[in-house]
């Protein structure tokens, strides 16, 4: 080689430097772009899916149509969680169907979907039970629960029985005496997250 003809690296062309930093800023463009959609493709397939699968109670109603529902299935005593005596403690034959149709029931949303009291409410009206006020709770709830006076506890699974419907994990529970809403009537339904 000649000596005239051998280039040093040490001299670069303005215009060399140039399509270095346009090729250095292209590579990083599209790193950014694919680190991009990898975050998109996690957040939309991994992180949504599983806040599905955390639906709320107002959701899990809405899913559910009435009419797959049958009256075999509402009727069944394996799908009822809560237990109903068959006697009452005195001795008495239990009317607790009648009985639980005339109690006065609170149906209180405690965190739950805007309007889920006045949806059990209808629900409950519609199977029967005359005496259905609604209202909101002061703090939040988790779940449906049903809770009852001490001596209620054969007309609140009556109640559970009609929720079972729409809500399936609908659970009853004796009232605390120390939470004012939960014992603010002889049963009430609280609508939780």
């Amino acid at each position: 080689m000649a000596a005239g003809t051998h280039r040093s690296l040490a001299k670069r062309s303005p215009r060399e430097d140039w399509y270095g930093a346009v090729l250095l800023g292209a590579v990083v463009l599209l790193g950014c772009i694919l680190l991009g959609g990898a975050l998109w493709w996690s957040y939309t397939r991994i992180y949504l899916e599983a806040r599905e699968e955390k639906a709320s109670i107002a959701k899990l109603s809405s899913d559910i149509p009435m009419s797959e529902t049958t009256d075999a299935e509402a009727s069944s005593d394996t799908t009822i969680p809560v237990a109903i005596p068959s006697t009452p403690v005195s001795g008495e034959p239990a009317a607790v169907s009648v009985d639980a149709k005339q109690e006065t029931i609170a149906v209180l949303n405690g965190g739950g979907a805007k309007g889920s009291a006045g949806t059990v409410a209808a629900l409950l009206k519609q199977d029967g039970y005359a005496k259905v006020t609604t209202g909101n709770t002061t703090k939040d709830y988790v779940g449906v629960t049903v809770y009852h006076a001490a001596d209620k506890d054969g007309a609140a699974a009556m109640v559970v029985k009609s929720l079972l419907k729409q809500y399936p994990k609908a659970v009853s529970k004796e009232a605390p005496k120390t939470d004012a809403e939960a014992s603010s009537a002889p049963i009430v339904v609280i609508i939780g997250k």
